[in-house]
């Protein structure tokens, strides 16, 4: 072998290995799975050994000769395996944890958890829930976005930790822990803070008249929190007329509650004042940027968007989720354009751009800015923003 060391060498000389950072993901994530079917094979060879021994040694003190020939093998011992990054993944056994190369993290948290890794890359990092429950742990990465699709579910998040359930009758279950993510479906979108737990999509209770008193009637609170939003908004409501100072509590939580209840059951008019009281004297709360942010897309669903690009403007300084600021820089850009203000959607549209080159509204934000003149156009109708 040693005469062959210099020709292997001079052949090593013209290979050139150049990897994409998805490549080195999925390679991190392999070498993960081998080392750890490595360490089962090793513990299920020692934990074979131990029981041969311990069964030859009880039928020699049991029948003082050695053990027949035809006494049966035990059985071999099922080694726990990683699932494969695929489509075609197996099953894969509880604590589970796979990680990327920054820091990320998750853990499968059942025997029938199934996670797909779907891209990966400088920006975006995309997985799928196929079925159980997962706790994900992410590094401090702005410029990447982390997106978990659960079904009909997506949930967009950085830097935090939170766990996602799919249930068999696919809703999603979702806690968080620390940090705030944005959780979208079909019908619509939440924000999440810590200690947050919901399931989605939300169960809308059909309309229908209620016979009871309303002393007897449930709470507002607890109607809110279980998705039922049209009888929460109804009952929110009669308490708001019986005690106008008591209905709602002035803190943030209790606001943020009651404007969904309205937002939600259909009256976006009626949830614009919570939103601002939260804005007004609660300011250096977390759900201040959240709640501004709110107003400035119920603003433009009521067709006025000189005010809502005035609190887009104001969610960018008040919001620490680099995520969400760069969306209400960008509907900001949309709100001026629905206006018919051409200087300003060219002013903030290059801010845009200087600040997220790559964005992922870089498109429509180039596109209002360049047809400025041209009939509005919404940033949701832009491809990439599809979740």
């Amino acid at each position: 072998m040693t005469d062959r060391h210099p020709q292997f060498k001079k052949a090593l000389e013209h290979l050139h290995l150049e990897w994409s950072d998805q490549e080195v993901e999925v390679a991190l994530v392999r070498l993960h799975q081998k080392r750890h079917q490595r360490q089962n094979i090793m513990r299920g060879a020692a934990i074979g050994a131990a029981l041969l021994l311990a069964l030859g040694a009880g039928l020699w003190f049991a029948d003082g000769a050695q053990i027949s020939k035809t006494t049966p093998p035990p059985s071999p011992l099922r080694s726990t395996q990683v699932p494969a990054l695929s489509a075609s993944s197996q099953p894969a056994e509880p604590d589970q944890r796979l990680a990327l190369e920054d820091g990320s993290s998750w853990q499968l948290l059942s025997a029938t958890s199934k996670l797909v890794l779907k891209e990966v890359s400088s920006q975006r990092v995309r997985v799928s829930l196929r079925r159980g429950a997962v706790r994900f742990r992410l590094a401090k990465r702005p410029e990447r976005r982390f997106e978990v699709m659960a079904g009909v579910v997506t949930l967009d998040a950085s830097s935090t930790g939170f766990t996602v359930l799919r249930a068999k009758d696919g809703r999603v279950k979702v806690r968080v822990y620390e940090g705030q993510i944005v959780v979208g479906w079909s019908g619509g979108d939440a924000t999440l803070l810590a200690g947050d737990i919901r399931w989605f999509p939300p169960v809308v209770a059909p309309e229908r008249k209620v016979t009871r008193p309303a002393r007897r009637a449930t709470p507002w609170r607890r109607l809110a929190r279980a998705g039922r939003y049209t009888e929460a908004y109804r009952h929110l409501r009669s308490d708001k007329n019986r005690r106008p100072r008591g209905a709602v509590r002035d803190e943030p939580r209790d606001l943020f509650l009651a404007a969904d209840a309205a937002r939600l059951a259909g009256y976006p008019k009626s949830a614009l004042p919570y939103l601002r009281s939260i804005v007004l004297r609660h300011r250096r709360d977390a759900r201040a940027g959240l709640a501004a942010f709110t107003m400035g897309r119920l603003l433009l669903k009521l067709k006025q968007p000189r005010k809502a690009a005035q609190r887009f403007a104001q969610a960018q300084k008040l919001l620490k989720s680099p995520t969400l600021a760069e969306d209400a820089l960008a509907r900001e850009v949309e709100a001026w354009s629905r206006a018919g203000r051409l200087d300003r959607v060219r002013k903030r549209a290059k801010r845009y751009l200087k600040r997220y080159p790559r964005g992922h509204r870089s498109t429509a934000v180039r596109r209002l800015a360049h047809l400025a003149s041209a009939p509005p156009t919404s940033l949701d109708k832009d491809p990439k923003n599809t979740r």
